[in-house]
Parts: C-alpha cells; structure tokens; sequence
C-alpha cells in the first residue's frame, strides 16, 4: 500500500547551492544567490572556514541521534538540495557553485549521444549497469567540464585543503578524516578546508536510513566531532549533506512488456527520478501508461521539466535537454522504477523530492 509522504521542492535561495555560493563569497569571488544565514556567519572572518559533507545524512536520518548529541545541539537551520536529491547533481553543484541546469551532471546513469551504449555511470566512469570503463579518459570532465569552487579560491590566494577517499589527501576511518581536519586547523595559515565522507550514504544503501547499523555510525562521527574539533579557535565548521534517504519498494519496467516496446532505450538519471527517451510517434500512447501503471509517480514532459526548473536556476547548460530525456516520473512516494531486477537491491535511496530526501540540516560549530 502506498505511504504518503510530505513533497518538498527543492528552495534555491535556501538550499546547499546557496550556501557554498556564500563560501565563494567569503574569498572574495563575484556570486548572487548566496545564504542569508551562511553569509551572517562567514562575515565574522573566520580563519579556518571547514565545510564537511557526509552523503546521505538529511535532517530526517540526522534525527535517528539522540537530540542531545553533538551535532544536533548544533543544528542551526535547514535547508533543501537541488534536484534530482542524488550525489552526482548535488555533489557537482558544492563543487563548481552552479545549479544542475548549469553544470549538466544530472544523475548516476547519464545519456551521452557520443556513446553507442545506454548510458554512462558518471561519478566512477563506468558503462551503464557494469564495471567496466566508459572510455580511457573520464567521460564527464571532457563532456561536461567546470572550473571547481577551490580552484576559485586559490586564485584568490587563499589555501584550500581538499580531503576526501578520492584526493590525495585521504583517509579510511572516521577518525582519521577528523583528526586531519583538526591539524589542517592548528597553523596559522587563513584557509578553506573541504571534507566529503560516503557514509552514511553508503550504509543506508545496504542497510536501511533508520537502521541500527546507520544509528552506530552516526553515533560514532558524533563521537568523533566533539573529540576533535569542539575546542578548536578562529574556526567555523559547517556540517552538511549532499541529500537526505527514505527506505524503499522497487516497480520494474520488464514487467511492462508494452512499455519497453514504447522506448528507445533504457530510462536514465535515478531510479526515483528517472528519464524516460520515448519512441517517435509514441509519446500519447506513454502518457497514457505511465498514467495508469504508475500514477504514484509525478509525470513531467521535458516541456513541462524545463518550466517547472526543477534542476535550478541559471543558464541552462548546451546538452541539458539531450539528458532529460521525452518524460521524467520523480517518485514522491517510497517506490524506486527500475527496468530489471538485480540482487542486493537497494533498501534506502534518494533522487526523489519526499522530505526525507530533500531536507539537510546545517549544523554550526563557531569558536572565535
């Protein structure tokens, strides 16, 4: 039976896209659209501005620990993600300062009219559905490039330290990553420091978003926080998400024999917010469909897409049309719409625009 869930849409003047515009701001690079609130806090001069990232930890999975806890005792606001509510659009938008629209990193499975395969894995490089490489460069920073916030910065001359499991400056354990942004903290050099965990993202996945596995290991960063970074001086560290999670059920499209005859290839972006490229001549006879077979679901035309801007505000990028496919269906439920079943699906997930997965706390810790 389907659970109604709170629709959020995602706020860009009060959202993750708007508070790394103010920390753009704060190193003196020319950007509209900042964050009241951020800006409030960052005009106090800082000389470590720390932001840390940990995918997949929304206001809703955040509430699983005890409202004493570290980071909720400092909990300041909240704010949306971008849409799709999914890593690649969210994790690209806090790293060149533009909406999804702009930059056109839009989902996990992305379309590219350069390759004869369905789509491309962004992030990891990968041929949609396999481990296998998409080509011998990195197919999104050749089709898709930006110049980073960081890079940004630098041009300012200011320091930038970046630490994460896919720099140089890396690490393996929770420990270890706040640990490193402690010492980073502790020379006098004025300084931007940004962190990005997968957890609890990665574990939410697996295991469920309200899960005691996730609980632990929120319990666990929270533990770490306050041992590293509470007494730190000169320092303001804002804690963030890229998206929230909401545990799910799963539809399949080969259960449809009649809609995969509608398609020209396999739906793309997410599975909660998923494009769909219809067949020439086909487009009344899928509205139809998907209408009755999945009304659960918001039906948008790319027409309708556009008008709505979903992906954001500004310029919209060269190539973002041939990305959205015909039709888009964003789940505001807990159903996922895949096109086949695979083992170990997914318990908890996101893309969609419930609550759960639009909503990030902002968390400050501010010692002068």
């Amino acid at each position: 039976m389907k659970t109604e869930r709170k629709i959020v849409i995602p706020d860009y003047k009060n959202s993750i896209y708007n508070i790394i515009r103010s920390v753009m701001l704060n190193y003196g690079i020319d950007v509209d659209d900042t964050h009241k609130l951020t800006d409030e806090i960052l005009a106090k001069d800082y000389k470590n501005v720390v932001v840390m990232l940990f995918d997949g930890m929304g206001v809703s999975t955040l509430n699983n620990l005890d409202e004493n806890s570290f980071m909720r005792r400092h909990v300041r606001s909240s704010v949306t993600s971008v849409f799709p509510s999914t890593t690649t659009a969210a994790l690209t938008t806090m790293r060149c300062g533009l909406s999804p629209v702009e930059h056109g990193w839009l989902g996990w499975n992305q379309y590219l009219k350069e390759f004869d395969y369905n789509g491309v894995t962004l992030l990891p490089n990968f041929i949609m559905g396999t481990n296998k490489m998409a080509a011998d460069y990195h197919v999104g920073e050749k089709h898709l490039p930006f110049v980073s916030v960081f890079e940004k910065i630098m041009k300012k001359g200011y320091r930038v330290n970046l630490i994460s499991q896919h720099t140089p400056d890396t690490f393996s354990t929770t420990d270890e990553l706040i640990s490193k942004v402690r010492n980073h903290c502790l020379d006098d050099e004025k300084k931007c420091i940004f962190t990005y965990y997968d957890e609890p993202d990665s574990s939410s996945h697996k295991k469920g978003c309200n899960s005691k596995a996730v609980k632990e290991l929120l319990e666990g960063i929270d533990r770490e926080l306050e041992k590293y970074l509470s007494d730190l001086e000169d320092t303001v560290i804002i804690i963030l998400a890229d998206h929230g999670h909401t545990d799910v059920k799963h539809l399949y499209i080969e259960d449809h024999k009649e809609l995969v005859d509608m398609l020209v290839r396999k739906p793309t972006l997410e599975p909660r917010a998923a494009a769909f490229y219809v067949k020439q001549g086909r487009h009344e006879e899928f509205e139809a469909y998907v209408k009755e077979h999945f009304g659960n679901f918001l039906i948008l035309s790319k027409d309708e897409v556009i008008e709505r801007k979903l992906f954001g505000p500004g310029k919209m990028h060269e190539r973002f049309e041939e990305f959205i496919g015909d039709y888009m269906l964003i789940s505001r439920d807990e159903y996922c719409i895949q096109y086949e079943r695979k083992p170990n699906e997914f318990l908890s997930s996101h893309a969609g625009i419930t609550e759960e997965e639009m909503m990030i706390p902002l968390i400050v810790i501010e010692s002068k």
